[in-house]
């Protein structure tokens, strides 16, 4: 896709060499070329998970929620139990204000990996966000209980807990 409007640059058959440029790219700092490569990684392989979330990496670094989303998506529609996807996704549905979609998010990664503080944290500021004190103050209390070094859960829960006294 994107190759076929660089000039000058090799052309490849297989999605893996598009993903290895991609990543030397990136690491050079170039992110236009490696969102370019990891494209047409895509365009040859549909399936090849690295380049969706690669992809969604750099894009989450511009601050493209919304192509980051989905990225994330076609991630997730090939790999759906992983955690650390489904609290990413969540953190940018967050970001965005839609906090229904960021806690189904941020309980299906609990629900996979119950010892994921991070998405117990998560879930628990989305609650709060939503109002819901009780809710975010049992996440909060659980994700110190997990990593007593949350200290985002800890001040979100002292936080909560000030007002309820």
């Amino acid at each position: 896709m994107g190759q076929r409007c660089r000039p000058n640059s090799v052309q490849f058959r297989h999605a893996r060499d598009y993903f290895n440029r991609g990543l030397l790219h990136f690491q050079k700092g170039e992110e236009r070329e490696a969102l370019a490569d990891y494209g047409d990684a895509i365009v040859l392989d549909p399936k090849l998970f690295a380049a969706y979330l690669n992809r969604a990496n750099i894009l989450i670094e511009q601050g493209d929620d919304n192509r980051a989303i989905a990225d994330l998506t076609q991630a997730l529609a090939l790999n759906s139990r992983d955690g650390g996807l489904l609290v990413s996704r969540g953190s940018l549905y967050a970001h965005k204000g839609n906090y229904q979609s960021a806690i189904a998010d941020f309980s299906k990664a609990i629900e996979f990996e119950p010892n994921n503080a991070v998405a117990w944290r998560d879930r628990g500021i989305a609650h709060g966000s939503m109002g819901d004190d009780v809710k975010a103050a049992s996440d909060a209390a659980e994700a110190i209980r997990l990593d007593p070094d949350m200290s985002n859960a800890a001040s979100t829960m002292r936080r909560k807990q000030s007002t309820q006294l």
